[in-house]
């Protein structure tokens, strides 16, 4: 019968020393086959936040401004503001509705707030004077429309006023139109009416 060299040896050796031999074989085993493995650290979350502000009218940016960067690939948590702005010939009317909140957070991926602006509506004014052939006014002016918005139609009448009479060949041409911004005057232009010939007896 064929033996190897370590089983003969371990043929002269007592149960302990085999023992404590295979106890080696098996440390070395072990040892030399054991492999440590380290989970790869992940990448920290990050995220980006920009805000705009846009004309509700047309939906777009109103002119002169940009989406603006608040926070650019920054860790996720951390805080983040935007503010309302002034520009002229606008007002604030709110958030748009697919709009991220104004301040907050920042999560993973990217958020947008978006500011949303209405024109201020122009308006004008409508003043009836009346006065007589030599422009001197000859009774109180009448406001027929105030500050209302541009585009708006007025008419205006003559005053009835006692002693004189509408001078029918000068009719202001603006007498009734639509109201522009700023104040419009309509000028109605008396002359005086004749005092009666007395009737002799």
């Amino acid at each position: 019968m064929y033996y190897s060299s370590v089983q003969v040896k371990y043929n002269f050796l007592n149960k302990k020393d085999v023992l404590n031999i295979r106890l080696i074989e098996l440390t070395y085993l072990i040892f030399f086959n054991y492999y440590v493995y380290a989970k790869n650290p992940e990448a920290p979350k990050t995220g980006s936040v920009d805000v705009k502000y846009i004309d509700k009218e047309t939906g777009e940016m109103i002119p002169g401004t940009s989406v603006e960067s608040v926070k650019e690939n920054a860790p996720v948590g951390e805080n983040y503001t935007t503010e309302e702005k002034n520009f002229d010939g606008y007002h604030f009317v709110g958030m748009d509705k697919t709009s991220d909140p104004a301040n907050g957070k920042v999560a993973e991926g990217k958020k947008h707030v978006i500011y949303v602006y209405e024109k201020n509506q122009e308006k004008g004014t409508v003043i009836v004077h009346s006065v007589d052939e030599d422009s001197n006014k000859i009774s109180d002016d009448v406001v027929n429309k105030k500050d209302v918005p541009t585009g708006e139609d007025y008419t205006t009448t003559p005053k009835d006023i006692p002693g004189y009479e509408l001078d029918k060949n000068k009719i202001p041409s603006n007498k009734d139109g639509v109201v522009v911004k700023g104040t419009t005057e309509v000028t109605y232009v008396y002359h005086k009416t004749p005092e009666p010939t007395p009737t002799p007896n």
